[in-house]
C-alpha cells in the first residue's frame, strides 16, 4: 500500500528539485529500516538529539531552515523536526490558531476582495508564529496566495513547501495498512490533512488499542487505490492528555482519604469506605493504584476480582476493552465488598476536552461484578458520594 502515496513525494519535487534528492540519503541513514522502508518516529532518539546543540537535529535550528523553506533540509531532518514538535513545552495537539476562524468567515464570503485576501493573509502569517507546524495554516494561505499573487508565485511555492514538505514526512512514516504500519501523525486535524491531500473521503473512523498504542482508523470512501481503511498511530495525543491530566493538582495519593476520586483511563484502584456515614454519604481511603495496560474482556467469565475480600472495600478497573465486534469501547468494573449495596455519582472526561461532565450509573451491588460501559474514547472517570442504595 505505501506505493500508493509516494506521489506525495513526486509532487514535492515538482516544487522542490533540491529535496528530491535527498530522500535516497535519507533511506540509507540508520534510523530508517531498509526492508519496510519506513521512517516511524524513535521518541526516544528524537529527545536525544532534538536537544542536543551539536546535533544536526537540533530543534531551533531545523524550524528556522523550515520556516525559511530550507531546500537541502532532509526528509529525516524534517522527520525529527515534525515529530519532535510532540516533545516540546508548547505541544497542543488540541488547539488551533485563533485567527483561523476569521480568516474562514473571510473565505466563506461569496466574492472576497483583495482587501480581503491581504487580511487574510495578515492573520495567517501572524498564525503561523505560535503554530508554525499547524498544517491546515498553510492550507489557506495556499488558497490566499494563490488569489493575491498567481500561481507560480514565489509565496505560493513558500506554501507548498510548508505543506508538501510535512505531507511526505507523514506518508514515509508507515502505509496505513495495519497496526504495526500506521501512519504517525502529531494531531489528528493532520491526519484529515493528509487523507485530503490524497484524495481520500472518510466515512467512520474508531479508536483503537493494540500493544499499549492507541490509533485512529478511517474507513474510507471508494477510492482509485481500493483501499477500504487506514491506521494512523495517534498515540502522542493521548500521552499529552495523560500528562496534562497527572499534572492536576487534585491528583489524590494512596492513604488520602477523600470524598471523591479522579481515576485516570488504564488503571486498577482499589478503596475502603468510612464504616460510618457524615451527611448522608461515606468517605473513603485509597489504598492502592495499579497501571492497566491491558485490553480487558468484560464479556468472558475471568474473574478480574477475588471471591472475597477486605471489608469495606471496592475494586475498580477502569481500562479499555472491545465489543464481540472488535470496536473499541470503555469500562468502569467493579466490585464491592461492602455489606450494603451503594449508590454513587460519576463524571467522565473525554479527549476533546479537560472539563468532567454527569454520566448516568446503574449503582452497585455487594459481591456482585457491576460494569458500565462507553463507546467514546475517555482519559478519566471521576466517582464519589457514595450513599446507601435505595
Amino acid at each position: 500500500m505505501k506505493r500508493l502515496f509516494l506521489f506525495l513525494v513526486f509532487a514535492l519535487a515538482t516544487s522542490l528539485p533540491a529535496f528530491a534528492q535527498q530522500v535516497d540519503d535519507v533511506e540509507a541513514a540508520d534510523t530508517v529500516d531498509m526492508e519496510r522502508q519506513f521512517l516511524a518516529p524513535d521518541y526516544d532518539y528524537l529527545a536525544r538529539v532534538i536537544n542536543d546543540p551539536k546535533s544536526d537535529f537540533y530543534y531551533p535550528h531545523l524550524l528556522e531552515r523550515y520556516k525559511k523553506c530550507d531546500t537541502t533540509i532532509t526528509l529525516e531532518e524534517l522527520h525529527c523536526l515534525y515529530f519532535g514538535a510532540t516533545l516540546l513545552d508548547n505541544y497542543r495537539p488540541y488547539s488551533e490558531p485563533e485567527e483561523l476562524k476569521e480568516v474562514r468567515t473571510i473565505l466563506q464570503k461569496d466574492e472576497p476582495t483583495k482587501k480581503d485576501f491581504k487580511k487574510a493573509r495578515k492573520l495567517l502569517l501572524s498564525a503561523t508564529k505560535e503554530f508554525p507546524l499547524f498544517l491546515r495554516t498553510y492550507n489557506l494561505l495556499y488558497i490566499v496566495d494563490n488569489n493575491l499573487f498567481g500561481e507560480e508565485s514565489k509565496e505560493v511555492m513558500e506554501d507548498v513547501y510548508h505543506y508538501v514538505t510535512m505531507m511526505s514526512v507523514i506518508s514515509y512514516s508507515g502505509d496505513g495498512s495495519c497496526f504495526q504500519d500506521a501512519f504517525h501523525t502529531i494531531t489528528v486535524a493532520d491526519a484529515y490533512c493528509f487523507l485530503g491531500y490524497n484524495g481520500l473521503g472518510v466515512t467512520g473512523q474508531s479508536l483503537q488499542y493494540d500493544n499499549g498504542q492507541k490509533y485512529d482508523v478511517y474507513e474510507l470512501e471508494e477510492n482509485e487505490y481500493g483501499v477500504t481503511q487506514l491506521y494512523f498511530n495517534v498515540s502522542p495525543l493521548f500521552k499529552y492528555l495523560s500528562k496534562q491530566f497527572s499534572s492536576d493538582e487534585k491528583q489524590t495519593k494512596v492513604g488520602d482519604v477523600v470524598e471523591e476520586l479522579d481515576i485516570k483511563m488504564g488503571s486498577r484502584v482499589v478503596v475502603k469506605l468510612d464504616s460510618k456515614k457524615k451527611k448522608g454519604h461515606y468517605k473513603f481511603t485509597l489504598l492502592d493504584v495499579q497501571t492497566i495496560t491491558d485490553t480487558l474482556d468484560f464479556s468472558s467469565n475471568e474473574s478480574y476480582f477475588p471471591e472475597e475480600g477486605e471489608e469495606n472495600t471496592i475494586i475498580f478497573y477502569f481500562a479499555h476493552s472491545k465489543w464481540t465486534s472488535g470496536k473499541s469501547c470503555e469500562v468502569l468494573m467493579m466490585k464491592s465488598f461492602c455489606k450494603e449495596n451503594l449508590n454513587y455519582d460519576t463524571f467522565i472526561c473525554g479527549f476533546d476536552s479537560d472539563e468532567f461532565v454527569t454520566t448516568s450509573n446503574n449503582g452497585i451491588l455487594s459481591k456482585v461484578r457491576g460494569t458500565e460501559i462507553w463507546n467514546d474514547p475517555l482519559q478519566a472517570i471521576r466517582i464519589g458520594n457514595f450513599r446507601p442504595l435505595k
